[in-house]
């Protein structure tokens, strides 16, 4: 890849830019296709995708590794309906990746990722003052010939994709990571009483304690949420200590993951989800140790009567109805019951409670 080569053709048009779509691709787009290395026997312009659509660019065509590229004039910004029109022309042909540009703006789209086509967005970069002496960027490193030849373009879509996650991921006091953290920080002495926002403020450079620095807004919205800093519990400890008037936060799962709650029913059926997606649910319909009610039926009804207050989850492709009427300390105290029915303690699980 020739970064030289870009850098002189944006320095070339920045101050006098293309007039149109058609002076774009001539004198921008084109000559940074040449500096990504496609010879022009490998880029065919306006050429029919076989579906009735046109895409801007082929590039290798015939070829495994066949890409659509759209181009749009320097001066139209990337919008939506333009992001749909290029995933679309991906999806249909089955092609992985397409890349939209308006000569100045370079995007790159993953039409295997599920959702809006603007979730599939997995790299881009805006000419701002492009230096040559400056690393490429990932984009112009993914979409070269070679890169894309040798399979390496997914390499960078994933390893961006990857960054952006864990850094949203660390910013966010409910994260399964901040989770996770928290719960492995707590059990060393001393740091019984460490906050996932207290974890946040380390990662994010941001100190509580210290009057020029702010907390992010995301972590002070939780803060003014909770009337104290919360406390966390075992499933099992419940039991021995049922909760009174408390709110549960979130739970912990014994694979590190966790989830946000807000009552004890939501508790429940968070458990339940878990132990559904990993195989560990007891044979339904599962009583209660009257057996004149069930806890858990394929239907929402007891043997005589409708559940009070029924709440649903799959399991193994099939609705699975959860009798969640009754308190605290009874929702507890059957959820655990099942826990230990597939082989846990209970105490595997951690709840996070608001006092």
């Amino acid at each position: 890849m020739n970064w030289n080569g870009i850098c002189r053709v944006f320095e070339d048009n920045k101050d006098n830019p293309p007039e149109n779509e058609e002076a774009t691709r001539f004198r921008v787009i084109d000559l940074i296709l040449d500096a990504l290395e496609y010879s022009r026997m490998e880029v065919y312009p306006n050429r029919s995708d076989g579906s009735g659509g046109i895409p801007d660019y082929t590039i290798l065509p015939n070829h495994e590794k066949e890409f659509f590229l759209e181009a749009k004039a320097w001066n139209v910004p990337l919008r939506e309906d333009f992001i749909r029109q290029a995933t679309n022309y991906a999806y249909q042909r089955g092609h992985r990746w397409v890349v939209l540009t308006n000569g100045c703006h370079w995007q790159l789209f993953d039409s295997y990722i599920q959702g809006k086509s603007s979730n599939r967005l997995v790299l881009s970069y805006e000419f701002h003052g492009a230096k040559s002496d400056a690393p490429p960027p990932l984009i112009f490193q993914a979409i070269c010939r070679e890169s894309v030849i040798s399979g390496r373009t997914d390499e960078y879509a994933l390893s961006s994709r990857l960054r952006e996650l864990i850094k949203k991921e660390l910013k966010e006091p409910n994260s399964s990571i901040i989770a996770s953290m928290q719960r492995n920080i707590r059990r060393r002495d001393g740091f019984g009483k460490v906050t996932r926002e207290m974890i946040v403020s380390c990662l994010t450079d941001q100190t509580p304690c210290s009057g020029s620095r702010s907390i992010p807004d995301s972590v002070n919205e939780i803060i003014k949420t909770r009337n104290s800093n919360p406390s966390c519990k075992t499933l099992a400890e419940l039991e021995n200590d049922p909760p009174k008037g408390d709110k549960p936060v979130s739970v912990c799962f014994p694979d590190g993951g966790a989830e946000a709650v807000r009552s004890w029913k939501d508790m429940t059926m968070a458990i339940l989800n878990w132990l559904a997606s990993n195989n560990r649910i007891p044979a339904i319909p599962y009583s209660f140790a009257s057996g004149k009610s069930y806890f858990l039926n394929t239907s929402p009804n007891h043997q005589k009567a409708r559940m009070r207050s029924p709440r649903e989850f799959q399991y193994n492709g099939q609705a699975i109805y959860v009798e969640a009427h009754g308190s605290a300390s009874y929702l507890v105290s059957k959820t655990l019951e099942i826990c230990r029915q597939v082989g846990f303690t209970g105490d595997e699980f951690n709840i996070e409670i608001r006092f």
